[in-house]
Order: structure tokens, then sequence, then C-alpha cells
């Protein structure tokens, strides 16, 4: 690690790869987080979101789905971002913190 502040260039390049990193990264979890959700919905109502087999659309069931999945999860988050969004979140790491003590020493 002695090396790379050596390098010509190498403060700027890594202010540029650092965000980009960031970004790819935090896009990575939100594809495993709603593609769990999205396999979770379908196994509790197959029926009605797998997609058919005989249809002409086989995957419009499904990315209506993930749209649905998406907005939600955006409009539930939309919150978090306002003003009062820092107390929301210290709200829900409490609550959460209290049912899991109240669950474990139960």
């Amino acid at each position: 690690m002695k090396a790379a502040p050596l390098l010509k260039g190498a403060r700027v390049k890594q202010s540029l790869i650092q965000p980009l990193k960031n970004f790819l990264e935090g896009l990575d979890s939100q594809f495993a987080i709603v593609e769990t959700i999205v396999t979770g919905l379908q196994d509790a109502f197959p029926r009605q979101l797998r997609p058919k087999e005989d249809g002409k659309r086989p995957w419009l069931r499904k990315t209506a789905l993930v749209v649905s999945v998406c907005t939600v999860g955006f409009l539930l988050g939309i919150p978090f971002t306002c003003r009062g969004g820092s107390y929301l979140i210290d709200l829900l790491v409490g609550l959460n913190t209290f049912f899991f003590l109240r669950n474990a020493l139960s």
C-alpha cells in the first residue's frame, strides 16, 4: 500500500473510482433484495404470480411484479430522505433491537 500514493494522479483516479465502486456495490445489493422479495412472493402465490407457459408473454407477470416491488420500495424509502429521516431510522433501529431482545429473552 505504500506504492499506491506515489503513482501519478493516484488521488484523482481514486476520487473518481471510489464513488463508482460504491454505486455499483449498492446496485448489486438492490438486485439481490428485489429478487429475494419477488421469489418469495412467487413461491407464496404461485397461481397468481408465476408466468403461464401457454400465454403470449410469459415474462409480463414477473416484469409487473418487479416493477411493483421497486415502486413500493421507492415509496417506502421516501420518508427516510426527508427532514425527519434520521429520526425514523433511529426509531426503526430501536424497535428492531426491542423486538429482538424481547424474542431472545422469552
